[in-house]
């Protein structure tokens, strides 16, 4: 996919900000050392305090780690943050410029350096099994991305616990996750990795690329040896195994097919205790966009019209039945609701906070 170069923000501006505020408070507190007392700044001794104000510790620089829990039935599900990627505005098709940018300012997005696009993933909790549903992009797209297993590990679980990775497509921010870039090995290495049988079957031949557009040809052709390299330890060790639209994988979870944006793209209907949850893959990149005009495609659907009516195919039933509805591209933890507001036309509502219920005592 083509992305934007994500913006690199200083420690100096964020100092900046955190003294101006102090400095509207009217006082700064002294360094630990002389945590004693404290100063008074008058506007004339505003300037020496610059000088002197300390650094950003790294470790107050840096956000949480990414992952929240939401308990469905007796499972438990966390959604996991792998980084961002920034897409240019004119990935989106099916709208003219300044609709999308009009779009982008109702939701307080600033498309102006590209549109952040969170990349998640997410694990389910059987209580026997630790199925992961996608696995990031590792570092096949850069510094911004990357961060499943060290969020994985966060949350409490090892990359050696996990069962079985189910993959909804083989684009290589959803792959690239299962096999370490540097020395060839899975990342996963009890897991068995499943993916529908028709995605496998079009990206370990890149004859099939042929049929499209010379557009699509040279956007995809470098995939195919991405995803063949990230499989290859995977299929060596024979922890590889492809499935048919409507399968059971393991008990609680079923296959959905919605295909479009790429040829065998799958979703995963999550199910326990007369709870539900859609992971929809890549049936959706933009809340701010393709929720109030799901007819908008982006030019990395492999057949856009197909991508399309899965989109609003899904979102219908998902507003219709009020299912928990978990998207890879949509602001993390990319947990929430479909709500319908016109024909055709959405709303992402997002879930809210919320600690997990206490465990009983044994």
């Amino acid at each position: 996919m083509t992305l934007a170069n994500p913006p690199l923000i200083g420690r100096t501006v964020l100092g900046q900000m955190m003294l101006l505020s102090a400095l509207l408070a009217g006082t700064v507190h002294a360094a630990p050392e002389a945590a004693s007392s404290s100063t008074t700044i008058s506007p004339a001794s505003t300037n020496q305090v610059s000088k002197n104000q300390a650094s950003i510790s790294p470790a107050t620089a840096q956000q949480v780690p990414g992952y929240y829990r939401v308990k469905l039935g007796n499972f438990q599900v966390t959604a996991l943050y792998d980084g961002y990627v920034k897409l240019a505005p004119d990935l989106f098709n099916g709208l003219k410029p300044q609709q999308i940018t009009q779009l982008l300012q109702q939701k307080f997005v600033d498309g102006s350096d590209g549109i952040q696009t969170a990349v998640n993933a997410f694990l389910v909790d059987t209580g026997q099994q630790l199925i992961l549903v996608d696995s990031g992009a590792a570092k096949c797209f850069g510094d911004t991305l990357g961060s499943i297993e060290d969020n994985l590990q966060a949350a409490g679980y090892r990359p050696e616990q996990i069962n079985a990775v189910l993959l909804t497509h083989l684009h290589p921010d959803h792959v690239c996750g299962i096999t370490h870039q540097a020395d060839g090995k899975k990342a996963f290495e009890n897991a068995t990795v499943y993916v529908n049988q028709a995605e496998a079957d079009f990206w370990l031949d890149s004859k099939n690329l042929s049929k499209y557009s010379k557009a699509k040809q040279e956007k995809f052709k470098g995939a195919f040896d991405l995803v063949a390299n990230v499989l290859k330890p995977y299929q060596a060790s024979q922890q590889y195994k492809t499935y048919a639209i409507g399968s059971t994988i393991v008990d609680g979870i079923e296959v959905i097919q919605t295909p479009g944006h790429t040829a065998g793209h799958a979703s995963y209907q999550v199910s326990s205790a007369d709870q539900q949850l859609m992971i929809l893959g890549d049936v959706v990149h933009s809340h701010a966009i393709q929720f109030q005009q799901p007819q908008v495609s982006v030019n990395f659907d492999l057949d856009e019209k197909q991508a399309v009516a899965s989109r609003l195919k899904v979102f219908t039933q998902a507003a219709t039945s009020g299912t928990l509805v978990a998207g890879a591209h949509l602001p993390f933890p990319g947990l929430g609701h479909i709500r319908q507001t016109a024909k055709q036309q959405f709303e992402w509502v997002p879930v809210e906070y919320s600690p997990l219920p206490q465990l009983s005592s044994p």
